[in-house]
């Protein structure tokens, strides 16, 4: 096969799975179960007149096979679905805020978690203004407050952008017996230990506090993580905060932040009173 004939053949594989939306969701719905005509006009919510194109196209190309009246994928057809999900899902969360995503660094994202960043679903980018800019954080608490049948409340904050109210509130939540893991940034944890040492000191006498300090040099998102909701703040290409903000309820987005303040954690330094000189003061 000539380099122009593998090149042809590779687009029309592409094109079959991810430029066709209609051939993507027979394909998806397919991977799921085999399924009949009827069937797949129920789980699709579309007739068979605007569906017979997209699966006589999937069936020359041998992504799936009829058998009766079922159809169902090909071993090709759904190895080349397994490995084009990942790239499915980062196109649907692109595309959902295009300009937000286009704008942001990522440079501190790991390539394993920037690979599966399309499991970040359902994000809604929230712009807080200024003057209330503590709003979408105190409303992340109050609902995890209200979640009463979780037995035990966790937070998880990576805190980069620092403010002394910030302070207040992780002491609020403290005392309100949530379990708080929290990572530094260098220059907050430097800025906490020269000016406000009594709050940091409070925070490290808790049993329901674990603090660890990121001592890279390098720029890395604003996490706040509850049991029901997530809150990120990925800085623009300029490294700054723009007030755009990412909020989140899904589970597959909670768990995709979650692995990435994981990520952090293991490369930082857990903190404790007589590491930082303040068990005597």
């Amino acid at each position: 096969m000539s380099l122009q004939a593998d090149y042809d053949k590779k687009m029309t594989l592409i094109d079959s799975i991810l430029l066709s939306e209609k051939r993507h969701r027979v394909i998806e719905s397919l991977f799921c179960s085999d399924k009949t005509q009827k069937q797949l006009e129920r789980s699709l919510k579309v007739q068979w007149n605007l569906l017979k194109g997209p699966v006589k196209h999937l069936k020359d190309e041998e992504f799936i096979i009829q058998d009766g009246k079922k159809y169902s994928l090909s071993k090709i057809g759904r190895i080349m679905y397994e490995n084009t999900l990942p790239l499915l899902d980062m196109v649907e969360t692109f595309s959902k805020n295009p300009d937000y995503w286009i704008s942001r660094d990522l440079s501190s994202v790991p390539k394993y978690l920037a690979k599966s960043i399309g499991k970040m679903k359902d994000c809604s980018v929230y712009v807080p203004r200024p003057d209330h800019m503590f709003e979408p954080l105190m409303e992340l608490f109050s609902e995890t407050y209200k979640a009463v049948d979780l037995p035990k409340r966790n937070i998880k904050i990576c805190l980069v952008l620092f403010y002394s109210k910030t302070l207040d509130v992780l002491l609020e939540q403290m005392e309100q017996g949530c379990h708080i893991s929290l990572i530094l940034a260098k220059h907050v944890y430097d800025r906490m230990l020269k000016e406000f040492k009594d709050q940091l000191k409070f925070l490290l006498e808790s049993e329901n506090v674990d603090i660890f300090v990121f001592n890279e040099n390098k720029l890395i998102p604003q996490i706040t993580i509850t049991d029901i909701k997530v809150l990120i703040i990925f800085f623009n290409q300029k490294k700054k905060y723009d007030y755009h903000e990412l909020l989140s309820y899904d589970k597959s987005t909670l768990a995709w932040a979650t692995e990435l303040f994981s990520y952090y954690k293991q490369r930082s330094e857990h903190i404790t009173l007589l590491s930082t000189g303040l068990c005597d003061k």
